[in-house]
């Protein structure tokens, strides 16, 4: 069983902010944030630097190293093709 100060926690009200991706606006979407008590907004084009902090510190620059990396693999001799003749997706590492 949950603790008071658990179920007082999960019961406070929360606003969610996100962009405008199709899914986030699809009924059983709705019915899941009405349901723990979260008001959705979705941000207008423009405002993910203002409403979207995250995006802007952190995610820009994981973005920015990972299309680093993607152009590195690309231009390296280091790729494989699969059976079919297709580029073969780079490793994890």
């Amino acid at each position: 069983m949950l603790d008071q100060g658990l179920l007082a926690l999960l019961n406070k009200k929360a606003l969610l902010v996100w962009d405008q991706f199709r899914a986030h606006k699809t009924d059983k979407v709705k019915e899941k944030v009405k349901l723990l008590s979260t008001t959705q907004a979705v941000n207008l084009g423009g405002l993910a630097s203002i409403l979207q902090p995250l995006d802007v510190v952190l995610n820009k620059h994981f973005k920015d190293r990972m299309r680093q990396k993607w152009m590195a693999w690309m231009a390296s001799d280091n790729k494989e093709l699969t059976e079919g003749g297709n580029l073969r997706r780079p490793g994890l590492s």
